[in-house]
């Protein structure tokens, strides 16, 4: 009985670590340029001791195929898309 109680609660211990919660402090800015570009970003504070210097973590979104020649062309810079 002990053995199948440890068993259930490591699998929902692995099921709840698939869903992490969601971020909280994000700012999201949406590009001028571009209806579906955005930059999502938060100052985490963890990275600096100094008085006045900030710190940023973030992710800039892109969407598929937004790098590629009008034409067609093959990417020849060092982006994955």
């Amino acid at each position: 009985m002990l053995s199948t109680g440890v068993l259930i609660g490591g699998l929902v211990s692995l099921v709840a670590a698939q869903f992490p919660p969601k971020p909280e402090g994000v700012t999201v800015l949406r590009s001028k340029f571009h209806e579906n570009v955005t930059i999502s970003f938060k100052e985490p504070g963890i990275c600096e001791t100094t008085p006045g210097v900030k710190s940023y973590a973030g992710h800039v979104h892109l969407p598929p195929r937004l790098l590629e020649d009008a034409d067609g062309e093959p990417q020849n810079y060092p982006v994955n898309t």
